[in-house]
Parts: structure tokens; sequence; C-alpha cells
């Protein structure tokens, strides 16, 4: 009980720190989000932890958790896709640098880390405080990419995202060996499918 505990707390922080950081690079006022992005953190710590631990398909949850991240940033924050795909494969390359950095330096390699020890639960804080850090003096000194996003969305952006939710919905369910282990990511995915169509009827 206690690893699953840890799990979830540790890959929280690691979840704060990507969305504060990615949001930082492009100026987007991460704070200003934070409270409404942790709802589809939990989500993806759930996922993580199912497809890891009952599925045995980690190679899966990063695809699903920058699907999320897209998602959120297109349906909630109403970014264009192109931008949210860009800004999410940005701020998890950064993330890839720092944590790779942190395992090299006090641990000797990537691999140097047992999965689920207490090591690699330290490589997650400090991993999710560089982030913060560095967000913060990014923010401070007005550091970072701009754009004017709109110049990227397509005029059917609205059918692309539920076709993806769809086809993401309809991969999962093929993958999976457990219906009752994927119901909970599946209902994810339908959480954001419902968000656009019900953006979709009120533009």
């Amino acid at each position: 009980m206690s690893d699953v505990l840890g799990f979830f707390l540790f890959s929280t922080i690691e979840g704060i720190g990507i969305f504060i950081m990615m949001m930082a690079i492009f100026r987007l006022k991460p704070y200003k989000h934070l409270l409404g992005f942790l709802p589809v953190l939990l989500v993806m710590v759930f996922q993580s932890f199912i497809l890891r631990e009952e599925l045995s398909y980690p190679f899966l949850v990063p695809v699903v958790s920058i699907l999320l991240f897209v998602l959120y940033q297109t349906i909630i924050l109403k970014l264009p896709l192109v931008w949210s795909f860009i800004i999410t494969l940005t701020g998890y390359t950064a993330f890839g640098l720092i944590q790779a950095t942190i395992l090299v330096v006090g641990y000797g390699g990537v691999d140097g880390v047992p999965p689920h020890s207490i090591d690699a639960n330290i490589a997650q804080v400090i991993t999710g405080v560089v982030q913060v850090l560095i967000a913060s003096v990014l923010l401070k000194y007005r550091i970072g990419f701009t754009a004017d996003f709109e110049k990227l969305r397509f005029r059917a952006e609205r059918i692309i995202v539920v076709t993806m939710i769809a086809l993401t919905i309809a991969g999962l369910a093929l993958v999976a060996i457990s219906i009752k282990a994927m119901i909970f990511v599946v209902l994810s995915f339908l959480f954001f499918l419902y968000f656009s169509i019900r953006k979709e009827r009120e533009g």
C-alpha cells in the first residue's frame, strides 16, 4: 500500500513540475491554470500506474500522458492543436534532459536507479523542484517563447480532436488485457470528448 501511495505522490510532484515548466517556456502563466490541471494530472498518474503495474505496458505511458497534456491544452485552455503538441513535446523533452542529467550526475547513469526505490523517488522530487526553479526564473525575467497561436489553428480542429479521442479509446481497448483495469483511462478520454463536444456547441 505504501508503495502505491509513494508512486502516486512522487509521480504527482514530477507531473506538476512538468506542467509548470512546460507552460513557463511559452509564457502561459502556469500557476493560473495549475488548480484546473490537477484532476487531469491525477488521471495521468493513475493511467501510468495501470499501464506499468497492471498491464505491463510501460511504453504506452508517455504516449497517453502526452495525449492528455495535448487534450487539456486544446480543449480546456483552447490552444490550437498544433501548438498544444509543440508545447507538450518541448516540455517533455526538457523534462527528459533534466531528469537524465540528474540521474547521470547523482547516480552514474539513467539505468543506475531501480524503479520504485528510494533513490527513484528522490530523483523524481529533485526533477520536479528543478523544473519549478527553472520555470520561476523564466517567469520572473520574462524569458520564453511567444507566438501568435491562432495562426496555426485548423478550421476543423474540433472534429480532429474528437476523432483523435475516439481513435485513442479504440486503441486502448485493443491493447487492454483487463477491461476493468483500463476503464478509468478510457473514462478520462471520454471526459475530454464530452468537453470537446460541449465547447463546440457553445462556440
